[in-house]
């Protein structure tokens, strides 16, 4: 996988011993998807879907519980971590991107 800044991105076919070695659309590394276009809406969408998942996963088990604050804390230690790991490193300026995991919490609320 080669990255760019382009609209139309140079190629390059890659040999090993005349075998040609294909391209790969994403790379995922530590759990952050690389796209050729460094955009992180794959990985904020791959964020937002597990977040949802395991919020769903706790409001069925958590559906007896009086208190609002075990069901913060469970969103606290379970869901914030996954929604906040390496957003220092993407720094989101865009738009879409911070009203997906806006929606991640306020559905929580």
């Amino acid at each position: 996988m080669s990255y760019f800044c382009l609209s139309s991105p140079i190629t390059v076919v890659y040999t090993i011993h005349y075998i040609s070695i294909s391209n790969k659309s994403s790379v995922r590394d530590l759990g952050f998807h690389f796209l050729p276009n460094l955009f992180p809406t794959l990985y904020f969408q791959e964020i937002c879907c597990k977040s949802l998942k395991l919020m769903g996963f706790i409001k069925r088990i958590s559906y007896e519980f009086n208190l609002d604050r075990s069901l913060k804390i469970l969103f606290c230690s379970l869901v914030q971590p996954i929604s906040e790991y390496g957003f220092v490193i993407w720094n989101s300026h865009f738009s879409i991107v911070i009203l997906m995991i806006e929606k991640v919490q306020q559905k929580f609320v």
